[in-house]
């Protein structure tokens, strides 16, 4: 492989290697789980080590901002290997001992229907709400016809303002995608409802919700 794009978990995993196939961009690309913040840290380093030439990592900016996040990952690789090993080429993009490193923030930090819903945790799910919300035949094919994307959205919307008189607070999209298979019955792991909503989304609507993400890998 040429590439190996880092992972932290199963779900970001079945999110890339779906993502990859669906649009054609798998060839030469390696995901890695690395199972955890601290193990993929732990990987990281030792492809740089190695002298591996291209590597990504991929990291759900959480509660953060991107800046955050590529400090934190500079911070790692300068205590291990030093600041005078590390070339910065841009914001996400980094030269450590020869490595070419790119850093992405998993999120979708903005979109007005995540904050609509109280997300202030952004991850890899972001893009997976999104694309139900977008995609009409996505949410029909997975509930079996049962919804389309806006009556998904107005169930969502009257299971959460039932959970507030319990002062139940959702802040996540992963969170909200345990609701969403709630609500069609969806009896799967969350990498699986990941990889299905992806394999089966509209292509040109998929690009659109990844456009960001896709232009930061095609510019690896």
């Amino acid at each position: 492989m040429n590439k190996v794009l880092l992972v932290e978990g199963e779900v970001d995993d079945a999110f890339f290697g779906s993502l990859f196939r669906k649009l054609g961009k798998e060839e030469g690309i390696e995901v890695r789980v690395g199972g955890g913040v601290p193990e993929i840290f732990k990987c990281l380093k030792a492809l740089v080590r190695t002298g591996f030439r291209q590597v990504g990592i991929a990291l759900d900016m959480d509660d953060k901002d991107e800046e955050y996040v590529y400090r934190r990952v500079f911070d790692v690789l300068s205590n291990e290997f030093g600041t005078n090993c590390i070339e910065k080429i841009s914001s996400n993009k980094t030269n450590v001992k020869g490595t070419s490193l790119i850093v992405l923030p998993m999120s979708i930090k903005g979109e007005p229907f995540l904050q609509e819903f109280g997300v202030k945790k952004h991850e890899v799910e972001d893009y997976v709400m999104k694309m139900l919300k977008e995609d009409d035949n996505l949410v029909k094919a997975l509930s079996n016809d049962n919804f389309d994307s806006n009556a998904l959205i107005e169930c969502l919307r009257k299971a959460l303002d039932s959970l507030k008189p319990d002062c139940i607070e959702l802040i996540s999209s992963k969170q909200l995608i345990d609701l969403v298979k709630a609500i069609i019955v969806f009896r799967a792991s969350p990498a699986r409802i990941v990889r299905e909503v992806v394999s089966n989304s509209n292509s040109e609507i998929l690009e659109n919700v990844t456009e960001d993400l896709m232009h930061d890998l095609r510019n690896w």
